[in-house]
């Protein structure tokens, strides 16, 4: 048996048909030694308790009563403090930052092959929309790809803005 094996055999509810396996396992084992001591002693606590007096559970509820209390998060803002135990590469999923790169990704591998062949269409449309002249071709259905490409850099420091403004809140 190994510390792993043992753990799950603690967690089961000790059976019987391993006892005797487990045991010689936590002799050799410090650290599983340990735990089996603990939850013998816990067992041992539970069971030589008294039972509680008929008002316990009034005074915990008049002591959970006078127990300043905090303001609960948003629901979005609920999951944020579980981000430490996730996966690396689930937080980095979930920066607005990295939904910012797929989306320009997927345009970009989408209608890459068309940016590249109008983009002296492109550059026109883009100098009309700097200098306030509206573009001949402002009808074509480009046009909010364009516009979507323009404002990218606002929705990237809008979206870090509110990520900040969360993890604030969360903490």
């Amino acid at each position: 048996m190994n510390c792993a094996a043992f753990l799950r055999w603690l967690d089961d509810g000790r059976p019987e048909s391993e006892a005797s396996a487990a045991r010689t396992h936590a002799r050799g084992c410090d650290a599983c030694a340990r735990q089996l001591d603990a939850a013998l002693e816990l067992d041992a606590a539970l069971t030589a308790g008294r039972p509680a007096s008929r008002d316990f559970t009034d005074r915990v509820m008049a002591r959970v009563a006078e127990t300043p209390q905090r303001a609960l998060a948003p629901a979005v803002l609920v999951a944020l403090p579980l981000a430490p135990v996730l996966p690396w590469w689930v937080r980095a999923a979930m920066q607005p930052a990295t939904i910012l790169a797929a989306i320009a990704a997927a345009v970009l591998l989408g209608w890459g092959d068309d940016l590249v062949q109008n983009a002296g269409a492109w550059s026109g449309l883009l100098d009309g929309m700097a200098t306030g002249r509206a573009a001949p071709w402002a009808a074509d259905p480009r046009v909010p790809l364009a516009v979507a490409i323009a404002v990218a850099p606002g929705v990237a420091w809008v979206s870090r803005r509110l990520y900040a403004w969360g993890s604030r809140l969360a903490s």
